[in-house]
């Protein structure tokens, strides 16, 4: 695992090794940071793959954002994108970077690119790195600032869709002192960040959670059917889990993806006729551009269908009279004494009653 170690006086550049590297090299690493007089232009990372390479060993933390977008996307153009540069420009600094470690990242297709076998753990720890590079960035920038009120939250790409963005948004308008340090990852990982007490709390799906931990109830999303126009489910106002039984359905395998699956399970259960599930690793607008060619069904809440796709039809599921939908929880630790997180807490208290999706 990877661990950051130090930071030059400017805060502006990091350096990090593994816990394991014992050779005396992180005093060498940390008298060279402090030697730095000159801010540096690119904040930089250093992976000792061969400890005698020593500081030529270097490569930028940019680099490993490009590759973990890349990853994330499964696209060098889409992760090109938001960076606002050319695809053939991104590729060659991934490239650059594989050059340097030694071994591919990704594996190239005509249909994208997705991380290979060797490269899953190694952009595991990059991501990991990149938020302790954050936030290290943020909290000097609170000390310089002479601002010490922080909040840390981790949560889903479905938070800003929900009644509970607007609220974070507006209690960070009140409070414009406070310093916001925003993590959006996978359920998983965000309950990982949490145990190690990385964040102040996390925002997952119903049934993600630790007892271990605080909990509150934020809101539940209705769930929806999606699939394409001619599909048979069309003709239907409304639909009922019955009525999905013997479809083939599709989950996504990031965020509330396994929490439906298995609840999807469970209410097809005692079916004669079982549906057949697909857990696809893609975006949901790819899921629905996909859906839209084809026979299948793809189950999620309302927050996951933003972008409009056209030949898709929409329904609301029923289960017991009422729609069938997937809840959000905050989750804490009990002993966390962080005054701004409880003002935020104390905030969002006051107005669950009346959150809807």
């Amino acid at each position: 695992m990877l661990a950051i170690i130090g930071c030059s006086r400017s805060r502006q550049s990091f350096a990090v090794t593994s816990p394991a590297w014992n050779d005396g090299s992180h005093a060498l690493l940390l008298r060279h940071l402090a030697s730095q007089g000159a801010p540096e232009a690119r904040p930089l990372v250093w992976l000792p793959v061969c400890p005698a390479r020593g500081l030529a060993g270097m490569i930028e933390l940019r680099q490993l954002l490009y590759a973990l977008a890349a990853a994330d996307q499964c696209s060098f153009a889409r992760a090109a994108s938001q960076f606002r540069m050319k695809q053939s420009t991104l590729s060659r600094k991934v490239m650059r970077l594989e050059d340097e470690l030694g071994f591919a990242l990704f594996d190239r297709t005509t249909r994208g690119a997705r991380p290979t076998a060797k490269a899953r753990p190694f952009l595991e720890d990059a991501r990991r790195l990149v938020d302790q590079a954050t936030r290290l960035e943020l909290r000097a920038r609170a000390l310089q600032s002479g601002c010490r009120a922080h909040m840390a939250l981790g949560y889903s790409g479905a938070l800003f869709r929900s009644r509970i963005g607007d609220l974070l948004q507006a209690f960070l308008s009140d409070h414009p002192d406070i310093v916001f340090d925003g993590v959006e990852r996978e359920p998983e990982e965000l309950l990982e960040s949490l145990a190690r007490r990385d964040v102040d709390a996390v925002i997952v799906p119903e049934g993600c959670g630790d007892a271990k931990f605080a909990s509150m109830p934020l809101w539940k999303e209705s769930l929806r059917a999606c699939f394409g126009t001619g599909h048979r489910l069309s003709a239907l106002p409304v639909l009922r889990w019955a009525d999905l039984a013997s479809e083939h359905l599709v989950v996504t395998r990031a965020g509330a993806g396994p929490v439906l699956l298995d609840l999807v399970r469970k209410q097809c259960a005692g079916s004669p006729d079982p549906p057949h599930i697909t857990i696809q690793d893609a975006s949901n607008e790819t899921i629905c551009r996909v859906i839209a060619l084809g026979s299948m069904v793809f189950i999620e809440g309302t927050s996951a269908f933003g972008k409009c796709v056209s030949g898709l039809t929409l329904r609301t599921i029923e289960a017991d009279g009422a729609d069938a939908s997937l809840g959000y929880v905050l989750y804490w630790h009990r002993d966390n004494d962080n005054p701004v997180f409880r003002r935020f807490r104390a905030m969002l208290a006051n107005e669950t009653p009346a959150i809807t999706a």
